[in-house]
């Protein structure tokens, strides 16, 4: 791991994170449904998903996310399942899920390649990735990445306001050709 991995970003509600959890409820297509959240952190997708009544497994490997996630599930009375993963590494099998989503995940120069292969891997068949990014370096080979393995995507521009600002993010909606 890298020293920046242990770094708390976590602890913070991120614009992309918002994103995601506001495109959630617009589409509202989450019910009944597996949601598979990869880097959580705070997890406010997986919230979100949750109250519209998914079956959610969230994951994060930084090691403090278990603590904080549970003290937030009980003040929001929530609860979803919650597994330490590092989907950068060859992992265990959790299953594959109809939605496999992710929020602020492509901050690394290796990450397009390695995002790409580990998203594949827990998307059931029929299923679609759903990511937001604020625009990092590597949006572009990620989503090369990601047609090179057989993905379209569908692009949905967004604005939200974070702590008085608006924050333009991409949010991208990939399904197998």
């Amino acid at each position: 791991p890298f020293a920046e991995d242990y770094c708390p970003y976590f602890g913070q509600i991120w614009p992309a994170g918002v994103a995601l959890a506001e495109y959630i409820i617009e589409k509202d297509e989450v019910a009944g449904k597996t949601v598979l959240e990869l880097g959580a952190g705070l997890a406010i997708p997986s919230f979100v998903a949750t109250r519209l009544k998914a079956k959610v497994l969230s994951t994060d490997f930084h090691q403090d996310v278990p603590q904080f996630l549970a003290m937030n599930q009980a003040l929001n009375h929530s609860s979803f399942a919650f597994k330490s993963l590092n989907w950068r590494q060859e992992c265990e099998d959790i299953g594959r899920f109809d939605f496999v989503i992710g929020s602020d995940i492509l901050y690394e120069s290796k990450h397009p390649q390695e995002v790409a292969q580990g998203l594949l891997r827990f998307l059931a068949p029929g299923g679609r990735i759903i990511l937001s990014d604020p625009g990092r370096a590597y949006i572009q080979k990620f989503v090369t990445a990601m047609n090179e393995l057989g993905l379209s995507e569908v692009l949905h521009p967004r604005t939200v306001e974070h702590w008085g600002e608006k924050a333009d993010l991409f949010l991208f909606e990939f399904k197998r050709r």
